[in-house]
């Protein structure tokens, strides 16, 4: 019975880990999904910069 629950509770502790684990890999890729979609709105911005500055320079 104590090996019982000394191995319930190991399994416990693993799938916590486990767990926060997946948390901190969530919250990566999170941060990287942001990341990425500030770089994609700066890359817009120039690129509207540039042609506004393009249409400008014909005129």
């Amino acid at each position: 019975m104590d090996i019982e629950i000394a191995e319930l509770k190991h399994r416990l502790r693993e799938q916590t880990d486990k767990s926060e684990y997946l948390e901190i890999d969530l919250e990566a890729e999170r941060v990287k999904a942001a990341t990425a979609e500030e770089a994609t709105k700066k890359a817009e911005e120039a690129v509207r910069h540039e042609y506004t500055s393009a249409q400008r320079s014909t005129e």
